[in-house]
């Protein structure tokens, strides 16, 4: 492996503020087509991501929900890596978390019909398991309230996200135009969506290492001149800064390109600041 750039403190700067558009969600048909392998309809079988030969990114599980008896009902996903955002007829309804050791949540008879299950691979660990394997090795289920007191959710349709080749994503973002109108809160409750802007750095003396200020910003990944830069996270910190070097800019255009979870800065900007920030508050 190359070695990890490290900041120059001899060069390094606070650039203005960049703005950025959004696309449609990725759940769309547009984004299914362009930025996602194949749907798999694997019946009751539940793919991991090394069944799909996937290795990183997100995998998308979808089904039909039973008719629910009473209201509301737990869902519950056993065996989950590593985690878990949960669509109802593409709604946002929660979150699951094998870190946190959270598997099941309460759906409401009302939320809808089919359900969306988007599982993040977070990393793998070196401890306890032999390999570490990626998706829902279990099954999913939700609560009846009569024998056996629960029904396994099947017919699956699975379709992986790699995020692996970036020419996908410049193909997505020039192909779907959409005019972005965050909630109130910022919370995208529809799906991650993509959003993307230019640095523009005129003179060559003007490059130097910066950081993003990820306050505003909910949890995703950043691409920067098709370089995926790395995960951010401020909502959980301890980082609320990501470093940029000044070996991945440029003269001229830089592309900044931001796959965005859960909540977006609602004044739409990208933020620069010349320290960073590891403020735990």
């Amino acid at each position: 492996m190359p070695p990890v750039a490290q900041p120059d403190p001899s060069k390094k700067t606070k650039y203005p503020s960049i703005s950025v558009k959004a696309t449609n969600n990725i759940f769309t048909s547009v984004a299914r087509t362009t930025l996602a392998s194949p749907a798999i309809q694997s019946g009751g079988k539940l793919l991991t991501f090394e069944d799909l030969d996937q290795f990183s990114g997100f995998v998308l599980y979808e089904a039909n929900l039973p008719k629910f008896s009473r209201d509301p009902s737990n869902l519950v996903i056993t065996k989950l890596r590593d985690r878990a955002q949960i669509y109802i007829d593409g709604k946002y309804a929660g979150a699951l978390s094998r870190e946190n050791n959270i598997d099941s949540m309460p759906i409401s008879a009302g939320f809808g019909k089919r359900i969306q299950i988007l599982v993040e691979n977070q990393g793998r660990i070196n401890f306890q398991e032999n390999f570490d394997l990626k998706g829902i090795l279990g099954e999913v289920t939700v609560q009846t309230f009569k024998e056996p007191y629960t029904e396994e959710l099947t017919d699956w349709t699975i379709t992986g996200y790699a995020f692996e080749d970036y020419g996908k994503i410049e193909s997505f973002i020039a192909s779907d135009v959409f005019e972005f109108k965050p909630l109130k809160n910022g919370y995208l409750r529809e799906g991650p969506t993509l959003f993307y802007g230019e640095l523009i750095i005129n003179q060559e003396s003007d490059i130097a290492d910066t950081w993003w200020d990820t306050k505003g910003w909910g949890k995703g990944v950043l691409f920067i001149n098709g370089i995926n830069l790395g995960r951010y996270w401020p909502l959980v910190g301890p980082q609320k800064t990501m470093f940029i070097p000044k070996s991945i800019l440029k003269q001229g255009i830089n592309s900044f390109v931001i796959l965005e979870q859960q909540k977006v800065s609602q004044d739409l900007l990208v933020n620069f600041t010349d320290e960073p920030d590891f403020n735990e508050d």
